[in-house]
Order: C-alpha cells, then structure tokens, then sequence
C-alpha cells in the first residue's frame, strides 16, 4: 500500500503561493562561488559551488515588502511595515493538515519559478527529522510526476558526513539537507570546526556559501533559545521560512499565512475531536482525593475530593491545612467519616492522612486510580472495535494510541532480561478477551467462527489479544527499554519501526492495532487511522494536549492509500485521565498560550467573518465598537454593554455608511464570539444520536419534496474563447494601469570566495545585462516562450489563446519592464476571467442518478445544545428529532420559524453529502422546503442576499446551485435569503422579495 497524495487542496495552494508571490517582480539567478584554501584546491575534485542569489540592491526590498502587505491582506492577516535584515517569514498550519508536503512542494515551486536550489531543513529532534525523510521517501513519484523536469536529492547530515555537505554545496541540482538543530548549535559540533577532509576548511564555511534558503520545522522547539537563534542566522540564509502549528512568539518575522486549529476543524481539514473525560461518580471507589497544588507560603494545599451535594457526589477543589477534618470538608460524605488530614509535607510533596495514606502531588491515590486506568482501557477498546464494526466495510483499518509515563507500566525485563507484560498490558488483554468473548458481534473483524466450540473460541481470543496491541520504546544497548524523552541516539530503535512502518500499520494485513508508547511519539509522527488516544500518564503529562491530540488528526486514508473526507468517519476520540471540563479548561489554555485569540475581536477577525471589508474599514469599525465600550481594552466583547438593537442603531447612525447587510454581518460576526471557546472539541460522553422519525420521511409532503430535489446533474460549460480573450486582456490592462510596475534588471552574479584562517572573504561582481526583445511576435524570444509556458502550465489554456491576450502593446510593454510580476498578474486575471466565465456558461444535466434517502442515516452525532440544536420530536415537519444548526443565529431564527409558521408543510437542513458538482468544487445547500402553495424552495440562508456583501467563491457557487435546480424542471424556486419570512413572501407571488 502506497500513500495518494493530492495535488491541488486549497489550503496548501495558499500556504505555498503565500510564500512564491513574496518574489513577483524580482530576479534571481544562481551564483558560482570557488572554493580554495591558500591558493590550493580542496581534497574534492570539483571546487565549484553554486548558491543562491537575489538580484539587486538590498534584494528589492521594497518590491518585497509590497508583494508582502497584499499577501496578508489576501490571507486577512495584520500588515507588516519592515523586513528583517534576514527576512523570515511565517507559515502557521494546523497539525495534521499537511505542513511538510507544503513546504517540500515549496522548495520545489521556489525552484521551477526562480530557480533556487539550495534548501536547508532544520528540526528539533530525531523523530521529526525521521518524519521529513520519510514524506519524502513516499513522495518522490508524487512530485516526480508534477515537475518532471526537476531533479532533486535529498540528505541527512547528522554530524558525520562531509562528503554530503561538500555535494550540497557544488552539486547544480535541487539540494535539500535535513539536520536537527542540535548537530549544528554548538562549537564543539564537527559542523564548526576545520577539517582535514575539506582542506581544514569547516563545513559551516561552504553551507554559508550557498547562502540556503533555511525552512525551520518547528520553531518553537528548535530556535528557541540564542544559540539556536545565533547557529541559525550564522548559515547566512537568504531568507528562513519557518513552519509550525504553534508560534509561541513573533519580533521581526513577517506572518504571511495562517490556518489555525479553529479554522481547520470548521474546514473540515482534520478529524472532529470527542472527548470521553472520566467522571467520579462509583461508590464503590472510596476516599478519593488528589492533591493539585502545595502552597507552602500558605501553608496549605488543594485538593480534589469527592463532596455531597443535593443531586448526589461531585467531585470539586478545596483547600485544606494540617489536621482539616475532610468529613466536614466533603460536606458530610460518610466515606470521609473519622478521616483528616494528618500532616502537608512540603518537602516531598505530599499529604498524609490519619489512616496512613500518602497521596502525592499530582497522582491520584492508588486505588482510585488503578480503576480510572482500567475504565480508560476497557473505553478505548471498545471504542476501537465499535469504530473498526463501522467502517470495515469502507476498507479503512483503525489505530488507537496510549500514552505512558513509565514503559515499566506496559513492559517489564525479569532477571534473565526476557521481557513479560506489565500491569498495562495485563489490563489490556483482560478487557480486550471480556469484552470479545461477551459480544459476539466483534467476532467478524477476526475472523471468529460462531460454529466453533467454545474452548477452542477462548484460545484464539486469548492469541489475538496478545497480537494486536504492542509497546513502541526505545532500547538502549544492552536491550533495556529506557524512558526518554525522544531527543536520544538511542530513539533512533523507535523510530526506524514507527517512522518506515507506517504504511504497514495501516494495513490490514497487520494485526497491530493497539500502540502503547512513551514520550518518544510526541512530535513528528503521526499516523492518519489514530482514531482513539488514551493518556494513561500517572503524574502530569510533560506533553501538551495538543501535541497528543496531533497524533490523530490526520483525516484517515483507506487500504488503497487514498484520503477520506466523510466527517462521519473522521471523528477522533481522546480518553484522557482527567473530567471533559479540566481536559478542556487545560486545552484551551495551551491554545492560548500558543497564540490562538479566542473571542478577540480585531481586524483580522472581522475581515475573516466579513467579505470585502478592507483593513481601513476594519480599524474605523473597531475604534468605533472601543468608542462606545462595546469591545474592552483586551479586544473582547463587553457583554455587560453589548445590546443587540443598541449597537445595531449605533452603527446605523455612525459616519462608517454601512449597509444593513453590512450592519447584519457585523452584528452576526460580534455574536460568535460570545459562544463556546472550543465548540470544535465536543463531550464525548453527552453527544447523542440525532433520530429519523419514520412518520416523517414516510409523510406524502417529506417524500414530494425528496422527489423533487432528489436528481443528481452532470455539467458541462460553453465557453466563448473570444469574450474570455476580450475580458482577459481588458482587466489585465486595468490591473497594468493600476498597479506601478517597476523596471527589473537581468543581472549574473559571481562570486569569488577565499577561505582562510580568518575567515570567509571574497567579492561580488554584478554584471547587469539590459537585453531587449526586438520582436514581440517572434516565438523565438527566449522571454517571451518563458511566460507563455509558465501560464500555459498554471491556467491550462491554449499557447494561441495566450498569445492573442499578451499581444496587446500596453501588455508587452510591462513584460519588458518586468517579466515576473506582469507573469502573476496575468496568471491571476486569466485564472479569475476562466473561472467567471466557466460559471457563466454552465450548463446542468440530469444523469439518472439520484440523492438516496439513505444520506439521512448518516447525520452526526451532535451535543445537545439549546442555541445551537432546536427540539423537533413533537414536530410533524421536520425528519429528525433535533433540528441542528450551524453557530449562526440566522440558520437558528430560521429553523424555530420553520417549526413554527403553518404556512411550511415539511422542510430539512440538507445532509453534508448533498453535494452539488461545480468547477470550483462541491457545493452544499442549506435547506429545502415544501409549503402550503405546494411550492418546493431550495434556500440559502446567509447575513445578506447583496453580492457585493459574499465571498466571490461564494457568489459563484451560488450561481452554480441554481443553474442545478432549474435543470431539475419541478417548478423549484432556488433563493439566497435571510430569513423565512423574505423566503414565503416569493411563495405568495412577491418575486421582488
């Protein structure tokens, strides 16, 4: 099995152009540099090097810093004013939605565009740079495939070789180097120091060089402190590109991209996250406490313990001094009776009891705990086999992952150094052999027979428990398993088995499914069918939730390595060692303190949440909201101030001239930010299932309106080559007229470089090259056969119809004066001018295939939540029990109207896989409606009907959706409103609604 790999997602194509728009309008070549040590040629044969290089004073800066500011205003992000002397700039992506393909196919799209060839990986530990090497072991076909044309090698430097770094440094092919940060980081390192093997020369002196561009995985981990920072800047890079999930911090570093958490989980980009936190509430675990925090300045502590309240026992925190009476302290709970606390011993963190119980800082007392860890382990398993029931027959196999803080709690060395199960293990097949042999229903995923005897059943469930669950720890060199903290030569076991194995595991053919580890998987793997983690950690975990949630977040891939996108399936499942409500509490607390603003209201959010607002209008809106302290100094809503109506007439009589739908989307936008921080991270434990109510879908009215929408379309498009070409070249001369191209130099550089005792010396020779194309009309103008192949590769049109476009005088004119900017310019107007008119001319046509009823049966499981599900059971209109929406209070309004109003027969949110097939994707309607006129409405309820106040994307899909319905016939009215009401005004013959 092979892992597929997409080309083309639209996350990843804008994480990579945010990075290749940086150089519009700016020329590179490669430079050549000769190595010498007085006067003599190295040891290696070949002495010349090839760099990279930047033409132009101070590499075009100010060129730079404009491509920049309209990137961030494309990605919504905050502008920046500077460059640093080494320009550095940000790429923030969510774990799990695929930041090293990015910045592999960035390297390789730096290089077809502007030819830069040398690229230096630096990581912060062994796991992650195994990670990288592996992706690109498995993606070589994937890019051979889309540049063809490039050859590329890649190599890790792990302090040893310097044949390696030589080869970097003179090979004229695409060279990547990965090495961890500590292989370079120190004086002591071989990287810094003079060696025979290069003629006393240091390596670091011929990496300097080629002045790489360097890609920093992880920052947060691997320049996190001055000597890293210092090691890092010493490369002399052209420019860093640092990439992570969680910048901790930002001084001179340009913010070019960004796809957080939130933004992942409400794109659908990973996996939705349940959480089935552990709940105290069994009698029969008497005397539980924990203690949480030693205050010795206080003399006190806190702790955790069960108290009595009037709907039972519920564990709270309370804080307690020597000789507390915890009878009292539990409100009179009769299994604290006669038990206090007998001393707080500071020194070794620890509470003594009067029974003679030691509990310690952060671990709960023995008892309590061993049946936590035995409930986690018994919910995981079943879980994972419910999960595999499931999807079996979809050929997707399932993972589930535990972490553990001492390998000695999974596997055990006796004294002849064989190794036996421990008390983790011993737990795990327990419950694994309980719960197969009680329910028969598991016995198909292995291949139990129902006709066997029993005694014969109990032996192969005895064999399979011990097969499909194994321990990933590192050895040491007399074969000791070791607690480390993956940053050791001796991970190196543990990696070379879960780094080159991962496409095994994925497959059936292999019976591991369950896979206890230790800290070495907290960064740099992951595995895309991790569909359940249990942290089975003692004390606190020194790994982040984030990190192990990261672990499975991957959206899962079937046994053909091809991705899957169902949301039904991709649903993670966290068991931690903690209640939903500490688990979360804690979550978002990392988030925050890795950057991502929850309820923060600023211009970034707003230009997020509201198309076409401009950073101008972002700022006067949000003075204006600061004016009236309707946000505080901290950027948030003031609820005590915050009045709907109030603030809807406060910005109706402001000097902003805003539209109401304008006003809508804004007032819509504020709202948001008032529910649930981490509405993403659902309670596992309180989702229910949203029931068909078979009265309904069987009604005459529910099966009409199915009918009706229910025939799926093919689409094919006329497109007019001529109005494409007049449009094309008529906004492209716009944009020329508009935008102030600067004149680019063709410059070659080369560098003669003298390494001695003292250092690096040399000298640069700019030798600036004005040639001019005489002869516009002559394909045989090298510029000229460059860009029409450059935009023939991006847009996939025609050479001819590209040459009738850029022919144009005012067109061939900007070439001249700069090539590479007047490239991207016309690339984008053509690919927008395509797009406009492929949805112009787009024509649907049944195919004879139909939406199944059967799409109802996979709605979600959702929590109950009163704002954002409406109760629907008594209903006689809507197919299921729960009427859930999306956290906007128009689809809420919508829905009760619904619900409520006799003039509607029966209606439905439509399911997720009602997807319509458009040029620009798929596209999914909102709701569908049958109403006492015996009218069929398809509706789209969005903040405003004006399309000037949606995303072009949007408007586009839009049109697409009802070109589709009106090829169905059926009389179907297809509307974009705001509400029920605008909707059953066109049901009463008021079109102009």
């Amino acid at each position: 099995m092979k892992f597929q790999f997409e080309a083309h997602l639209e996350h990843q194509d804008e994480a990579i152009n945010s990075v290749i728009n940086i150089f519009n309008g700016i020329k590179t070549r490669n430079g050549v540099f000769s190595i010498r040590k007085n006067n003599q040629i190295s040891l290696f044969s070949n002495n010349h090097g090839i760099s990279n290089v930047i033409l132009n004073d101070n590499w075009q800066k100010d060129i730079a810093l404009q491509n920049i500011k309209k990137i961030q205003e494309k990605n919504m992000l905050d502008i920046s004013n500077t460059i640093a002397s080494i320009p550095t700039f940000d790429i923030e992506m969510e774990t799990g939605t695929g930041k090293t393909y990015v910045f592999l196919k960035t390297i390789l799209e730096l290089n077809q565009k502007y030819d830069f060839k040398k690229f230096l990986i630096i990581v912060p530990s062994l796991a992650i740079k195994e990670g990288i090497i592996k992706t690109l072991e498995i993606t070589k076909e994937h890019f051979k495939m889309l540049y063809p044309s490039i050859k590329y090698q890649y190599r890790e430097y792990d302090g040893q070789s310097l044949q390696l770094v030589w080869d970097f440094a003179n090979n004229n092919n695409v060279e990547i180097m990965i090495t961890n940060i500590q292989s370079i980081n120190k004086d002591i390192n071989i990287f810094n120091k003079n060696n025979d093997y290069l003629s006393g020369d240091k390596p670091i002196d011929l990496i300097k060089n080629t002045s790489p561009i360097v890609i920093i995985d992880e920052p947060q981990s691997t320049a996190s402190g001055k000597k890293s920072i210092d090691a890092i800047n010493e490369l002399n890079p052209l420019f860093i590109l640092r990439y992570s999930a969680t910048f901790k911090q930002r001084k001179d570093e340009n913010l070019i991209y960004k796809l957080d958490s939130i933004e992942a989980y409400k794109k659908k980009l990973v996996k939705q996250i349940k959480v089935y936190g552990i709940e105290i509430e069994d009698n029969d675990i008497p005397k539980y406490i924990k203690l949480e925090r030693l205050d010795i300045k206080n003399q006190n502590a806190n702790i955790k313990i069960k108290c009595s309240t009037d709907t039972g026992t519920q564990i709270k925190n309370k804080t307690i001094r020597s000789n507390d009476n915890l009878f009292e302290v539990s409100n009179h709970l009769s299994e604290y009776k006669d038990l206090r606390i007998e001393n707080i011993d500071f020194d070794n963190k620890l509470i003594e009891l009067s029974d003679g119980q030691k509990v310690y800082l952060n671990v709960n007392n023995n008892k309590y705990d061993k049946a936590i860890k035995e409930r986690q382990i018994e919910e995981t398993i079943r879980q994972h086999l419910n999960k595999q029931l499931e999807i079996r027959d979809k050929n997707i196999k399932v993972l589930s992952l535990f972490f553990i803080d001492k390998v000695a709690n999974y596997r055990i060395q006796n004294e002849r150094g064989e190794s036996e199960p421990g008390e983790y293990a011993k737990i795990f097949e327990k419950h694994f052999q309980k719960i197969l042999w009680k329910e028969e229903k598991y016995w198909k995923l292995f291949n139990l027979n129902e006709a066997e005897d029993k005694t014969e059943n109990i032996k192969k469930i005895a064999q399979i428990s011990k097969k499909v669950h194994d321990g990933y720890f590192s050895i040491d060199k007399k074969n000791n398993y070791k607690d480390t903290k993956g940053d050791t030569k001796d991970d190196k076991s543990t990696y070379d088995k879960i780094m080159k194995d991962k496409e095994k595991l994925i497959s059936f053919d292999e019976e591991l499914a369950f896979i206890f580890s230790h800290s070495t998987l907290k960064e740099g793997w992951d595995n895309p069918n991790v569909f359940q983690i249990c942290t089975l950690n003692e004390t606190k975990s020194e790994i982040k939730q984030r990190q192990e949630i990261g672990r499975g977040l991957r959206l899962c891939v079937d046994q053909n390595g091809e991705r899957i996108y169902d949301e039904n399936i991709n649903q993670l499942s966290i068991f931690p060692n903690s209640r939903y409500e500490e688990f979360i509490s804690n979550l978002q607390k990392e988030m925050i303190e890795d950057g991502i603003e929850f309820k923060k209201i600023n211009k970034s959010y707003l230009m997020n949440q509201i198309p076409n607002l401009d950073h101008k209008s972002c700022e006067a809106i949000i003075e204006l909201l600061h004016n009236e302290n309707i946000l505080k100094k901290d950027q948030t809503l003031n609820l005590q101030e915050y009045k709907r109506n109030e603030v809807e007439i406060i910005l109706k009589n402001s000097d902003l001239n805003l539209s109401q739908d304008s006003i809508n989307n804004i007032l819509e936008a504020l709202e948001k930010t008032t529910s649930k921080i981490l509405d993403v991270v659902k309670d596992g434990r309180k989702q229910i299932k949203n029931n068909l109510k078979k009265d309904v879908i069987n009604s005459p009215e529910f099966q009409k309106l199915w009918e009706t929408i229910s025939s799926k379309t093919s689409y094919c498009i006329k497109f007019d080559s001529n109005k494409f070409i007049e449009e094309a070249k008529k906004n492209i001369i716009k944009e020329i007229d508009d935008n102030k191209i600067q004149e680019a130099k063709i410059v070659t550089t080369k560098a003669n470089v003298d390494i001695n005792k003292d250092g690096v010396k040399g000298t640069n020779i700019d030798i600036v090259n004005n040639k001019k194309i005489d002869s516009i009309s002559s394909l045989t103008n090298e510029p000229l056969i460059d860009i029409i192949s450059d935009i023939e590769n991006i847009t996939k049109l025609t050479r001819k119809t590209i040459v009738q476009i850029i022919s144009d005088k005012k067109i061939i004119e900007s070439i001249l004066k700069n090539q590479e900017t007047t490239k991207n310019l016309i690339i984008e107007k053509m690919k927008k001018e395509k797009e406009k008119l492929m949805v112009d001319g787009i024509e649907y046509q049944k195919n004879g295939e139909l939406y199944e009823l059967s799409l109802l049966e996979d709605k979600l499981e959702f929590t109950l939540d009163e704002n954002y599900s409406i109760d629907a059971k008594s209903s006689k209109k809507y197919p299921y029990e729960y009427v859930v929406v999306d956290r906007s209070n128009i689809e809420k309004n919508f829905a009760k109207d619904a619900l409520n109003k006799s003039m509607v027969k029966t209606f439905i949110k439509l399911p997720k896989k009602f997807n319509i097939p458009t040029p620009l994707g798929s596209y999914n309607p909102d709701w569908a409606l049958y109403d006492e006129n015996n009218i069929i409405f398809v509706a789209e309820t969005k903040g405003s009907t004006n399309e000037n106040d949606l995303r072009e994307k949007e408007n586009k899909k839009i049109k697409c959706g009802k070109e589709h319905f009106k090829s169905l016939g059926n009389n179907i009215k297809y509307e974009v409103v705001t509400n029920l009401d605008s909707l059953l005004r066109k049901s009463q013959g008021n079109e102009n609604e």
